[in-house]
């Protein structure tokens, strides 16, 4: 492991750290799996997306637009609400007048290009995510966060959470998921713990890597193993690829 992989998984752990609620009352709050409850607005960014009840997970890109995954933004605009001031469900409520699904996504195909825009009606003062530009290097320490299960069936949240995870090689990850695999995919494992997943609800939240000591999305949470199995590695929309 080189020095600037030690000195970055350094400030991740650092960061981690800082982002985890210490209060008790969120314990056995359902979590992504083998994280933990963010502490009150630590990424102001992280939003939770619904449609008539069923719950994704988003991130503020601008002053009027969430990134979330295309799996998450088949409905009609009027259909969606976007909630600010994470950790509860009484944030504040915005609109979306506008979805924008990227061009490419084709569910049918491995959800290649999972990725949409949702325009918002009304422009939020919320500070926005800023997006990687590049495909981080296997081996970068990562944190993945979002509204979603901490195991099957267990129900989302409107509680975010957070967990440390490791990006993987391409390579690994296309052998690892096979037929599955779409090229705009990354992947990530906790390893070696292998104890971190995201789960249903997350689709749409950030996994996020530390550039210059802040916190950027390098891929939008997209699939995993059903069974939440930490040894498998997750898989993101990479946003190199969709920011273009």
């Amino acid at each position: 492991m080189t020095t600037r992989t030690l000195k970055a998984l350094a400030l991740i752990v650092l960061i981690a750290a800082f982002l985890y609620s210490q209060d008790a009352a969120q314990a056995a709050i359902p979590q992504i799996v083998g994280g933990k409850p963010l502490a009150s607005g630590a990424i102001p960014a992280l939003v939770t997306v619904t449609d008539n009840g069923y719950l994704c997970s988003g991130t503020v890109i601008s002053s009027n637009v969430i990134l979330t995954a295309g799996h998450c933004a088949d409905q009609p605009a009027a259909n969606y609400q976007i909630i600010f001031a994470a950790n509860t469900s009484r944030g504040t409520i915005a609109n979306v007048r506008r979805v924008i699904v990227h061009p490419g996504y084709d569910l049918s195909a491995n959800y290649v290009d999972d990725a949409a825009l949702l325009v918002l009606a009304t422009p939020t003062s919320v500070a926005p995510m800023e997006l990687d530009s590049s495909l981080p290097a296997a081996g970068t320490p990562a944190v993945m966060a979002g509204f979603g299960e901490t195991s099957v069936g267990s129900g989302a949240s409107y509680i975010p959470n957070i967990a440390s995870t490791v990006i993987q090689d391409v390579g690994y990850c296309s052998n690892w998921w096979g037929a599955v695999w779409a090229p705009s995919d990354m992947c990530a494992v906790d390893d070696p713990a292998n104890d971190t997943s995201i789960g249903e609800g997350d689709s749409g939240g950030p996994l996020m890597i530390s550039v210059a000591g802040r916190l950027v999305e390098a891929g939008i949470n997209d699939r995993m193993d059903v069974t939440y199995d930490g040894a498998s590695p997750s898989i993101f929309t990479r946003v190199d690829l969709i920011d273009s």
